[in-house]
C-alpha cells in the first residue's frame, strides 16, 4: 500500500493559514502596539511581584532593581530591534512577534513562579500550570534558602 502524504500538505497548509495576516504586514500597526503594551504590563507585574518576594525574604537591594530595569529596557529595546530587522529583511513581523512572544511567555512564568511563592497562588491558577515547578525550585532556594516544597 503506497503512502499518501496529502495529510503533511493539510497540516502545513493549515498551520500557515492559522498565522494571522497582520503578522505579514510589514508596516508597524496596532498589533505592535498591544503586543508591546501586554509585554511591558507583565515586566511591570513581575517586578511588583518580585519586589514583594524580595521584601518578603529580607533580600531588597537597589543594585538589584536597578539591574531589573536595565533588563527590561534592554528585553524591550530588542523587541523593537527585531521589528527593525523584519524591515530589513523583509519578514513582515514575523521576528517582532517570535521574540516578542518568547519575552510575554518567559516573564510571564516569572510573575507566576513569584506569586506561588508569594502564597498568592490560591487568587492565580498557578496550580495549573505544572511547568513552574523547576521556576518555583530556582527562587525559593535564591529567596528563603530552601526548596519550594520544604515550606517552613
Amino acid at each position: 500500500m503506497k503512502i499518501d502524504h496529502s495529510w503533511v500538505v493539510g497540516a502545513v497548509g493549515s498551520v500557515t493559514l492559522m498565522i494571522p495576516t497582520w503578522v505579514q504586514h510589514e508596516e508597524w500597526e496596532v498589533h505592535h502596539n498591544e503586543f508591546i503594551v501586554v509585554l511591558v504590563l507583565i515586566i511591570f507585574f513581575d517586578w511588583l511581584a518580585g519586589s514583594q518576594l524580595a521584601h518578603k525574604a529580607n533580600k531588597r537591594q537597589s543594585t538589584h532593581q536597578n539591574n531589573s530595569l536595565i533588563r527590561d529596557v534592554i528585553i524591550i529595546g530588542m523587541c523593537v530591534a527585531a521589528s527593525l530587522l523584519d524591515d530589513a529583511m523583509h519578514t513582515g513581523s514575523f521576528l517582532f512577534f517570535v521574540i516578542t512572544l518568547a519575552f510575554m511567555h518567559h516573564n510571564l512564568y516569572s510573575l507566576l513562579a513569584n506569586l506561588a511563592l508569594l502564597g498568592w497562588d490560591k487568587y492565580f491558577p498557578v496550580g495549573l500550570l505544572k511547568w513552574l515547578n523547576d521556576e518555583l525550585e530556582a527562587k525559593a532556594r535564591k529567596y528563603f534558602g530552601h526548596d519550594y516544597n520544604d515550606k517552613e
